[in-house]
């Protein structure tokens, strides 16, 4: 379990999880900027831009959406570590290149040894980690799954990449406006 822990947070480095999230921290910044001037185009008296009250519901609408976005995120990119740690762990074992058991026990029982160190129920939900039991499901899915070219690594791969076309596309947009 400790080595499972210690490839997770290695997964966290390998694959890039800090710059990704900053990069898609940017870009639901901007999407939430286009969302509210796209809702104030479409109906202009929604937020009255003149006054302090408009002036708020334009930065909550535009925080919730960043949190709603960054959590669902986030909760991806600690399935992908998870991954990373059976991935790293099955292959101490074996070189077939599917998950064993044994490393998807370590990664599970030490998530779950941690819930019961500190007293959290499995099935409560987390902001940025999502539920211990949810993430369990999940690892225990690969048992026998070649470890390879899985879903959530795509997953990732398109977070990122739309990340960066949102980034591309608001900085076109701010250029066009300023000029």
């Amino acid at each position: 379990q400790v080595l499972a822990v210690m490839a997770h947070e290695v997964g966290h480095v390998r694959c890039r999880h800090m710059p990704t999230m900053l990069l898609v921290l940017l870009a639901l910044v901007v999407v939430a900027e286009l969302l509210v001037q796209s809702m104030l185009w479409l109906v202009p008296d929604l937020f009255a831009a003149d006054d302090a009250i408009g002036a708020l519901a334009q930065l909550a609408s535009s925080l919730v959406l960043i949190v709603i976005g960054f959590g669902w995120v986030s909760r991806r990119i600690e399935r992908q570590a998870d991954t990373f740690a059976v991935r790293d762990c099955s292959m101490l074992q074996t070189d077939d290149g599917r998950a064993t058991s044994d490393a998807v026990d370590a990664m599970a029982g030490a998530l779950e040894s941690i819930a019961a160190l500190h007293g959290i129920e499995p099935g409560r939900r987390s902001w940025r980690h999502g539920a211990i039991a949810w993430r369990c499901g999940y690892l225990r899915s690969l048992e026998g799954r070649p470890v390879t070219n899985l879903p959530i690594d795509r997953t990732i791969l398109v977070i990122q990449i739309a990340s960066v076309v949102v980034l591309l596309l608001g900085g076109l947009l701010y250029l066009e406006s300023v000029t």
